[in-house]
């Protein structure tokens, strides 16, 4: 695991380059942390950060995540996934930040394909590609998931499989943390309706684990998706009819 780290930052220092930052919040996920921060460390295109936030967990999960060279852990200080991924983002010291669920791995080639298309792109704020899911052994389906195809790829807007330039949360904000399980969704609709331009690479990039302990398929509240999402897409339909109004007021 040490060594892999360090040929993958080494490799980093000879390629130089743009700075990429990784953020992966943690709590109490020992049993996939591991695997996520060996994704990463086996980029081809190597992060110059890794910075895992750490939610109070009371299994191993700090230690794993303390085992890699070049990584920080940070304990948190707020509340939630979002708070985390907040904290983690305000941490990093890259030019590009990207986010991986402690649960998910990236495939070897992610980091490289998003920061060239990023630097082809200089209008583009973020860039996306395809995500697989996959089942964790002898876990049932989350309601809702038998009609999702896993054999297929998936062009969702999920954190992981994003790659966004460190001053686009400057620009638009970061994630709002009063949502109980719609916080990317709440940014990715904010940061479309300012208008920020993405792109989505074709291939696949990210592998997302379904397993019996996933807040995203299995949340406390059932009802909580529904009514925050409700909520978040009326807020989206006040800001583009305001940006409208304020457009034809405009003088042309």
């Amino acid at each position: 695991m040490q060594a892999a780290a360090q040929r993958s930052r080494a490799a980093g220092e000879r390629q130089g380059g743009a700075s990429v930052g990784v953020v992966i919040a943690v709590k109490n996920g020992e049993a996939y942390l591991a695997e996520a921060l060996d994704s990463v460390c086996a980029q081809t295109r190597p992060a110059s950060e890794i910075v895992v936030v750490d939610g109070h967990s009371t299994d191993q999960s700090r230690e794993i995540a303390s085992r890699y060279p070049h990584t920080r852990v940070l304990l948190q200080t707020n509340r939630g996934f979002a708070g985390a991924w907040n904290e983690g983002i305000r941490a990093c010291r890259s030019e590009y930040v990207a986010i991986l669920d402690s649960d998910d791995r990236w495939a070897p080639g992610k980091l490289a394909a998003q920061v060239a298309a990023l630097e082809a792109a200089p209008e583009q704020g973020y860039v996306l590609a395809h995500t697989r899911f996959f089942r964790a052994p002898g876990v049932p389906l989350p309601p809702g998931f038998d009609r999702v195809d896993l054999s297929r790829d998936h062009s969702a807007p999920f954190p992981s499989v994003m790659l966004a330039r460190r001053s686009l949360f400057d620009e638009v904000g970061f994630f709002e943390e009063q949502w109980e399980i719609s916080s990317d969704i709440e940014w990715f609709r904010r940061v479309a309706d300012a208008g920020v331009l993405h792109a989505v690479l074709p291939e696949v990039l990210l592998w997302r684990r379904i397993h019996d302990t996933n807040l995203s398929y299995r949340p406390p509240d059932p009802q909580a998706f529904p009514k925050e999402l409700l909520t978040i897409l009326k807020r989206s339909l006040d800001r583009r009819r305001a940006a409208r109004a304020t457009h034809e007021k405009s003088p042309q």
